[in-house]
């Protein structure tokens, strides 16, 4: 079973259950290690990145725990800032402990009009013929989505177009955008 296959799976199991995204995270690395075989060199280097994030209905802000994995961008009035993590965790599956031992999300403003985008890195990895990097934050300081779906088809389609169509990763891209609470409704007697 691949490593990410199994990280899938346990975050479809643990997710509802992890009373935080570092008891998430945690659990997740747990499960990795149970999998490991000392005895298969594949597996005693069996890791994965992973960017937990967890948004609240109706907040006005985001948590984010990395463990090794490309940083989001932050959209928000026409600026494109890299949210990058104050205290990055090992990626998911490696034994090495953290400086302190935890590993402590943190926490990004996430306005209603703001969109939080994440990728991996076969976006910032992507090269063009020549082999220059494709740079993710001029792209989208260009780009003007009026829907997160927009922002995710202009973004995938500008990077195709930077390495004439040739992928030298699998890419992923999510644009995720703060929804304001309803109003309570009002009971009437």
């Amino acid at each position: 079973m691949s490593t990410v296959c199994l990280v899938v799976g346990a975050f479809r199991h643990e997710a509802g259950q992890a009373a935080t995204l570092a008891e998430l995270a945690d659990r997740l690395n747990d499960a990795i290690t149970r999998e490991k075989d000392p005895g298969n060199p594949d597996h005693v280097e069996s890791f994965v990145t992973a960017l937990l994030v967890e948004i609240r209905p109706g907040a006005t802000e985001a948590s984010l725990l990395s463990r090794g994995h490309t940083a989001p961008y932050l959209l928000n009035d026409g600026h494109v800032a890299m949210v990058e993590p104050k205290t990055p965790g090992l990626p998911l599956g490696m034994d090495l402990p953290t400086v302190d031992g935890t590993t402590r999300p943190d926490t990004v403003a996430l306005p209603l009009d703001a969109t939080l985008l994440l990728v991996t890195d076969g976006i910032t990895e992507a090269r063009d013929r020549n082999g220059t990097f494709y740079d993710p934050r001029a792209a989208l300081a260009r780009i003007r989505p009026s829907t997160p779906r927009e922002l995710v088809d202009a973004l995938t389609r500008s990077v195709t177009y930077w390495t004439g169509g040739r992928r030298q990763d699998d890419i992923a891209v999510l644009a995720l955008k703060p929804v304001p609470r309803a109003p309570e409704l009002l009971g009437r007697a």
